[in-house]
């Protein structure tokens, strides 16, 4: 078997929830990326580090607490625009 490509770390929270996920590629630290999350599992930061560019990611939710609508941000700047509709059952 070769070497691993993929080294992976990840942070748990006090109830015990995904917080941070570190991923190194080929053993280079230059080569890889930290993800954070909400306490609720949601991707709120993408850090790439061979580029050093943070992406950033707010979302808003509806009533029941689901996201309808999600902006990523690029170093600030919106990149993209995500809206969707949800239709509950009565």
């Amino acid at each position: 078997m070769g070497n691993a490509i993929w080294d992976s770390k990840y942070i748990y929270d006090k109830n015990k929830k995904l917080s941070e996920e570190y991923i190194v590629i080929n053993g280079n630290e230059k080569n890889g990326f930290l993800n954070k999350f909400s306490s609720d599992g949601r991707l709120i930061e993408h850090l790439t580090f061979s580029s050093n560019k943070l992406s950033t990611f707010h979302y808003t939710n509806d009533k029941q607490g689901n996201w309808i609508k999600l902006i990523n941000y690029e170093q600030g700047i919106p990149i993209l625009y995500v809206e969707r509709k949800i239709e509950y059952f009565k």
